[in-house]
Parts: structure tokens; C-alpha cells; sequence
């Protein structure tokens, strides 16, 4: 009985990591014309990044929205989904409404070699 826990967890986990709220799929939206911001810190960008991916930390996002195009899309990433989150809420709120919630950016990297 835990083990179907455990795939039922997984499988939901796996849905939000590639399903954003209007349910379309992050590997869809990679075929298209998209940017992906990275939200994590400078220090963290440098070790490994999404090639093409564009860094603005979280904290600084609020003061650099004037630089983000408000009809692109965007796909948001991280390390783990976490601040992605944030700011996705936080772009929502700004009148964003292309953003959409890509996760842990190695997760989106190999989403990204898997549409190669």
C-alpha cells in the first residue's frame, strides 16, 4: 500500500513540473518562441544555466521587470521550483500573463534535449 503511495506522489509531482495552470505542457511551449529566466542567484546561474536562459535573481526580479517583454513568453526556473513559484506570482501580478512555471532548470535542460 506505501508503494502506491509513492507512485500516486510521483505522478502528481511529475504533472506540476511540466504542467503550468492553464495545463500546457512545458515541452509545447519549448517549441516555440520562448525566454527562460532563471531566477536563481548570479553565484548559482555561473555553475550551470539553460543555454539561452537569461538570470535575474528573485530578489532583484521586482526592480527589473521594466526590462522583461510584458507578450512574451516566459519560462521561469530554478533549482528546485521554489522560487519559480514566487516569481510566477509575482510576474502574475505585474499584468505578466505568458509566464509559466518550468521548475529545476535541469529538469527544463533535458525537457529541452528531449525536444532536439
Amino acid at each position: 500500500m506505501n508503494s502506491i503511495f509513492h507512485i500516486t506522489f510521483m505522478i502528481k509531482k511529475l504533472k506540476s513540473l511540466f504542467l503550468n495552470n492553464s495545463q500546457t505542457a512545458i515541452p509545447d511551449l519549448l517549441k516555440g518562441g520562448v525566454i527562460i529566466l532563471d531566477v536563481r542567484t548570479q553565484a548559482e546561474f555561473r555553475r550551470g544555466h539553460v543555454a539561452g536562459s537569461i538570470n535575474i535573481p528573485l530578489q532583484e526580479l521586482e526592480g527589473s521587470i521594466g526590462e522583461l517583454d510584458r507578450e512574451a513568453n516566459l519560462i521561469l526556473c530554478c533549482a528546485t521550483g521554489v522560487r519559480s513559484r514566487m516569481a510566477l506570482q509575482l510576474l502574475h501580478k505585474r499584468g505578466f500573463t505568458n509566464v509559466h512555471d518550468g521548475g529545476g532548470w535541469q529538469t527544463l535542460k533535458h525537457c529541452m534535449h528531449g525536444n532536439n
